[in-house]
């Protein structure tokens, strides 16, 4: 039976915390909200990848994550697409992760709705990558 404090965990404000430490070591931190509406236009999740695996999230991958998409959740949505898209990947090709039986997130809920579930479906698959990649330790 699962104890009082577990069941009243909700690991989204946790995530949240551990994605702005991310920034922080990575240099990005100072300009990022942390609110979910800003979280999920991609460009905070996208600087925390590329400073947990520089050798495959690059600056060049970098350049194709819209940073002005917060006005739009079209734009949103298409940089969440890109990020999901090259995490999927980075599992399969660096990770040999099979996500068959992880539920993949909405990233439309993400982007239109700032959905909180979908949003935390995808701040794991992220930390996820950070603690099975190579330099696992500094993250």
């Amino acid at each position: 039976m699962a104890s009082e404090d577990s069941r009243d965990f909700e690991p989204y404000p946790a995530l949240v915390t551990w994605l702005e430490n991310c920034l922080v070591l990575s240099g990005a931190g100072g300009g990022y909200s942390m609110d979910i509406s800003d979280i999920s236009d991609g460009t905070a999740i996208a600087a925390c990848l590329m400073h947990v695996d520089p050798q495959y999230f690059t600056k060049q991958w970098g350049t194709k994550i819209i940073p002005e998409a917060s006005a739009s959740w079209r734009l949103k949505m298409s940089n969440l697409k890109k990020i999901l898209k090259s995490m999927q990947e980075y599992y399969g090709e660096t990770l040999h992760v099979n996500l068959g039986k992880f539920t993949i997130p909405d990233v439309s809920k993400i982007a239109e709705h700032s959905n909180e579930e979908e949003m935390v479906r995808l701040l794991q698959l992220l930390l996820g990558i950070a603690v099975q990649c190579e330099d696992k330790e500094s993250n």
